[in-house]
């Protein structure tokens, strides 16, 4: 069922021509730069989803979002292992502290259109990002310190990467916010330090891999 519905997309030529970012690697974009306003300069369209995974010319989208929270010990970012019912066959047993997945046309998708009936790309995806992350570690409105869109994965590297766009949001939340497991594919949560997760880096996905490393936060 999954394969064929239908997912947001980007061709690939309006993300190398619209988004800053270096192939096979990850960067925040720079201070002049506006990421949303990136968004809007890209074309975005719906796909089956059995048809983008397939397809070079086209970029799947997925809001991945890091979450973090400051404690007395400093600044914590919050991970997990990937395991079977995460979505991604390909990346099990993978770490990861980037939450998320694709964006579906039936979420809603009347709520995100603006006053011209366009689609608010900006609006879909921190709605899909709410979605995603009640459903996979219970976190609610009220749980939320800032939630800000703080750049893009472009990783051409792998089967993976070569088919999809990472667009990476950071979710600050409360400090005394704990995540509950609600899903199976996402499991051994962990609350760690950028410099734990650094020295362990190769455990993890390619995405978090080059945020750990290339990213400021």
């Amino acid at each position: 069922m999954k394969h064929t519905e239908k997912i947001l997309v980007a061709k690939r030529d309006s993300v190398v021509n619209h988004i800053p970012v270096i192939l096979n690697a990850a960067q925040t974009m720079d201070t002049d730069s506006n990421p949303t306003k990136v968004l809007t300069d890209i074309d975005f369209q719906w796909m089956v989803r059995k048809d983008a995974e397939v397809d070079p010319d086209y970029k799947q989208i997925i809001p991945y979002i890091v979450v973090v929270k400051h404690t007395d010990e400093g600044r914590k970012f919050l991970t997990y292992s990937r395991e079977k019912g995460s979505g991604e066959e390909r990346l099990l047993g993978s770490r990861s502290l980037g939450f998320g997945g694709h964006i579906d046309i039936d979420q809603e998708i009347n709520t995100r259109l603006d006053k011209q009936g366009m689609l608010n790309a900006f609006n879909l995806l921190c709605l899909s990002a709410d979605r995603e992350l009640n459903e996979e570690i219970g976190l609610s409105d009220g749980d939320y310190a800032m939630k800000s869109l703080i750049g893009f994965v472009n990783n051409d590297g792998d089967d993976v990467g070569s088919v999809h766009l990472g667009v990476v949001m950071q979710c600050m939340v409360m400090s005394d916010w704990n995540p509950e497991q609600r899903e199976d594919g996402v499991a051994d949560l962990r609350w760690q330090s950028l410099e734990e997760i650094q020295a362990t880096v190769e455990s993890y996905e390619v995405w978090s891999q080059l945020i750990a490393t290339k990213f400021y936060f």
